[in-house]
């Protein structure tokens, strides 16, 4: 079995070696090594983002915004579980195996993981826990919270659906969960947990965490998340920092 791992990059060279330390770093038990691509779906760059992921050996393409990026990378992909990550993530060795076996040991579909917390500071402290006691919630209901800077799913579910939406600046990965319950696929939120950077806190701080996912929420409940209005109302939130979480520009 092979398992593909896509990552969307703008400018990441202060990040991204680290998650791809972190899944060099990895140790697997009953998977292989040989078993894992990974592939950087690079939004042109003009740092050494490309330089760094040529070191590691990994597969780099065009991308675009973060939906377009992974949706280039799968389209590519060898593997029958996919992997989508940003590339401000870091996890432990066993990290990866143990969301793959657990996917498969729990026959889910799709699946997020929680947020680690392990040090940082009161306002990143607050956003993980709000956001883990959303995700744990929110799993059980028709409305489940999921980051794109984690998710796994299998292969033909992601080809069943279509990939993510590529119209949408804000909350495709949250839409293509939706999507795939509404589908009657199987959703969880997996036991394991990952660290994520402050970069989104550090530049529109906790207050702009919040508005985003109120206004996302309730958009969401009123099944309107995709109307175009709705859509520039949360970029107006992210302002001129929507490169903290990859909102960049689509290249296309």
């Amino acid at each position: 079995m092979t398992v593909s791992v896509v990552i969307p990059t703008l400018n990441e060279e202060r990040y991204l070696p680290f998650v791809l330390e972190s899944i060099r770093s990895s140790r697997f038990t009953i998977l292989q090594k040989h078993q894992i691509e990974v592939i950087i779906a690079d939004a042109k760059s003009t740092d050494n983002t490309v330089e760094i992921a040529s070191q590691y050996g990994v597969k780099v393409i065009d991308g675009g915004i973060p939906s377009v990026g992974r949706n280039k990378g799968a389209s590519i992909s060898n593997g029958e579980i996919m992997i989508f990550l940003d590339a401000d993530v870091i996890f432990s060795d066993s990290f990866l195996e143990n969301c793959i076996l657990e996917l498969i040991n729990r026959k889910l579909d799709v699946a997020g993981a929680y947020f680690s917390v392990t040090r940082g500071s009161m306002q990143y402290i607050f956003f993980v826990l709000l956001n883990n006691i959303a995700k744990f919630v929110r799993q059980f209901t028709p409305y489940p919270v999921v980051h794109g800077d984690f998710i796994i799913c299998r292969k033909e579910v992601f080809e069943n659906l279509g990939g993510f939406d590529e119209k949408m600046f804000f909350g495709e990965d949250n839409d293509f969960v939706l999507r795939s319950v509404k589908s009657k696929f199987k959703y969880r939120v997996l036991k394991q947990s990952y660290i994520t950077s402050e970069r989104r806190i550090q530049k529109i701080g906790i207050w702009g965490i919040t508005k985003t996912f109120l206004i996302f929420t309730f958009e969401m409940l009123r099944a309107n998340i995709k109307n175009l209005e709705v859509q520039e109302r949360l970029r107006k939130v992210y302002g001129e920092n929507l490169q903290s979480k990859h909102r960049y520009t689509n290249p296309k």
